[in-house]
């Protein structure tokens, strides 16, 4: 009877080719995001990349632009600053010219936020969200992640005892 050995391999669930990214705004509470895309990054064994777009509309924060900066270097990214006033079209393009394998954000805004778009258009593509309190999570159901289900408001005529 032959010897017969068997090589054991580990099986990421995740690709290691292209890169981990982090979507933040001119915030400084975005510091959070970079460290979580830093954890995940080093898990999967990506480069870890931190995009910020910045818009006509709204104002930028220079001081928040910098800390973010000085974060990302900290934490061994590449922070990216672009200018759009289409940050879906912008971001959607960033992840294909960029091999995206892993996207890191903050929390939707609500049920129409971009990042429901994004989450759906990239199927192969892993996201996480981390939010206020620092928790972060994989996003697995792309079109209701993050959006809080609303209660409905209990009329006192049902409260009644029985």
């Amino acid at each position: 009877m032959e010897n017969i050995r068997y090589q054991v391999r580990k099986i990421h669930p995740f690709a290691t080719k292209g890169s981990t990214c982090v979507l933040v705004t001119n915030q400084f509470q975005c510091e959070r995001l970079i460290r979580g895309g830093r954890v995940i990054a080093d898990i999967i064994g990506t480069d870890l990349c931190v995009l910020n777009i910045q818009n006509s509309t709204n104002p930028a924060n220079p001081q928040a632009i910098q800390h973010l900066f000085n974060v990302s270097s900290q934490n061994g990214a590449a922070m990216e600053l672009l200018y759009s006033d289409n940050a879906y079209q912008t971001i959607c393009q960033y992840i294909r010219d960029n091999k995206i394998s892993c996207v890191i954000s903050g929390m939707p805004a609500g049920a129409n936020s971009i990042l429901h778009k994004i989450w759906k258009k990239f199927q192969r593509v892993h996201f996480f969200t981390v939010n206020a309190e620092g928790k972060m999570e994989e996003v697995i159901h792309r079109q209701t992640h993050g959006v809080a289900e609303e209660v409905p408001a209990v009329q006192p005529s049902e409260l009644e005892l029985r």
